[in-house]
Formats: C-alpha cells, structure tokens, sequence
C-alpha cells in the first residue's frame, strides 16, 4: 500500500491530511463530501496480521472452519484469491460484524486483505456507532496489504430490500480501487435478514454490484 500525498488525502477526504511525525502511520481527516465516508487510518508498519480499528486480528486463517456455501454467482475473483478460501474468511468476519450489529444496533464491517506473500487475513470488525452508515470509522491496513473482500451489515427496512449494494456502497467500492489500491475484482458482501427474517451474507462479485436482485448467500 503506497503512502498517499497531502493533496490526495484532501481530495479523497474533502479537507487535510494528516501524518505522524514518524511518519508511521497515515490518517485520513477532514469533512467528507457526503455521510457515508469512513475515516481511513493506514498503519505503514507491522506485518500481515494486523487487525482493524487498531486491535488485533483475527485468528489464522488456516484456523476458520470451512463453513461457507458454494457462491456460484461470483464470476470475477481478485488476482490469486481462492473464493472458496475468501468466502470462509467472510461468513466468519460477516457473523462477527452480524453479532455485534444485533448487540447494538449500529451498522459493522470488515475487510478481508491479501499480503504480499499471498496469505488471507481480516480486520477486526468496525463500525462507527451508526445505525444506517460507517461514516468515521477507523480502519488499520498493514503495509502492502491489498483488499480483496469486503463486508458490512445492512439494517432491516420494510419498505426496502436490503440485500443488494446501494449506489453509496459502489460509490464506496470504486474508492477503495481507485484511491487505496484494493484489487479491482474485489468481491462484496452484504448481511442483513431476508424475507423470513433468517441473517444471511449475500456475495456480489465486480460485474455484479449493480445487481437489483441477491447474490447468492455464504
């Protein structure tokens, strides 16, 4: 992961970049241009097992029980990522952020990122204590970390489905790609209750996010 410059910074985040004095570790201030916006902070030290929202990370992921359905509706996998390897990774992340979603209430989400040497890892789970967004969350990415899955919860809304990305996720997806260089097939996913009220992770693939029906489900 490249360090961004101070006029990168404000474009993306709409006012001033910060850094430490060491030089360490990168944040991403300012007033973003619309709610959603979460508040990056990239750390530019440590190793692959870096956990998000400044914590430790999950276990290896040599150790998550292979519980995730088949998702034949992903088409576009990102570059040397085994879906079926990614999508374990993320039912165990997706139950974590769906468990403290119902706790509290407020909306939860992760990352799934491939290091250099090719291995999976995840951030903690992290949220900004908001209902119906993420807007000031804070994120910790190892250096060289590339993200590749991503996921967060949606809230129940009768008067609509839930199950598909909005156009804010997408907005959020593209400047993952285009300004923090996750890989350009990152796979999406959303949890959040279907029609029965059962929680299920619905997976949408990069020709996909536009989808105005659910993906298939972990």
């Amino acid at each position: 992961m490249r360090a961004l410059t101070v006029q990168e910074l404000e474009l993306v985040a709409g006012g001033l970049g910060t850094t430490t004095s060491g030089g360490s570790t990168i944040t991403v201030t300012g007033h973003p241009t619309s709610t959603w916006w979460p508040t990056f902070t990239y750390t530019t030290t440590g190793g692959g097992g870096g956990g998000g929202g400044g914590g430790e990370g999950g276990p290896d992921p040599h150790q998550i029980t292979e519980t995730a359905n088949e998702t034949p509706c992903v088409h576009t996998v990102p570059q040397g990522v085994d879906i079926h390897d990614l999508n374990n990774e993320m039912k165990y992340l997706a139950d974590l952020c769906a468990q403290n979603s119902a706790a509290d209430g407020n909306e939860w989400g992760g990352f799934v990122y491939r290091m250099p040497d090719g291995q999976l890892y995840e951030t903690d789970p992290w949220t900004a204590g908001h209902p119906d967004d993420v807007n000031g969350a804070h994120v910790s990415i190892p250096t060289g970390a590339v993200i590749v899955g991503y996921v967060h919860t949606h809230p129940e809304d009768p008067a609509m489905d839930e199950r598909m990305l909005s156009s804010e996720d997408r907005s959020f997806i593209n400047t993952l790609i285009s300004n923090y260089g996750a890989d350009p097939n990152l796979v999406a996913y959303i949890n959040t209750k279907d029609e029965t009220g059962v929680a299920k992770t619905y997976a949408y693939d990069s020709s996909h996010r536009s989808a105005t029906s659910p993906g298939c489900s972990l």
